[in-house]
């Protein structure tokens, strides 16, 4: 189990800084490509904080969540040795000398 939630949280940090950094240069070039398209000094004005904006939303998520993802992996690193694994019991059923199978504890 805590290995499943340690790769989670490595996915989840690799693919938010990913898409981050993606969508970060989508837009940014989008914009460079309209504002060299048109060479319009009204987009700037107009369209400079909105893109802005996004640029630092998406700059605090792809640093952020994997940030929060690396803090929450340390977590449960520390947290997981104290709680108790159920025991796994294995079942044998190839013996058919006893009407009964024998358990074996397995470690």
């Amino acid at each position: 189990m805590e290995a499943a939630i340690l790769a989670w949280l490595q996915d989840l940090a690799i693919r938010s800084f990913g898409i981050s950094l993606f969508l970060l240069l989508a837009i940014d070039g989008a914009f460079a490509l309209v504002l060299f398209a048109t060479r319009d000094r009204e987009i700037v004005n107009r369209w400079t904080s909105r893109v802005l904006a996004a640029n630092l939303m998406l700059a605090g998520t792809g640093v952020g969540v994997p940030v929060l993802a690396l803090g929450s992996r340390l977590a449960v690193r520390a947290v997981a040795p104290f709680i108790p694994s159920p025991p796994s019991v294995f079942i044998n059923d190839q013996d058919d000398d006893d009407a009964r199978p024998r358990a074996r504890v397995l470690k």
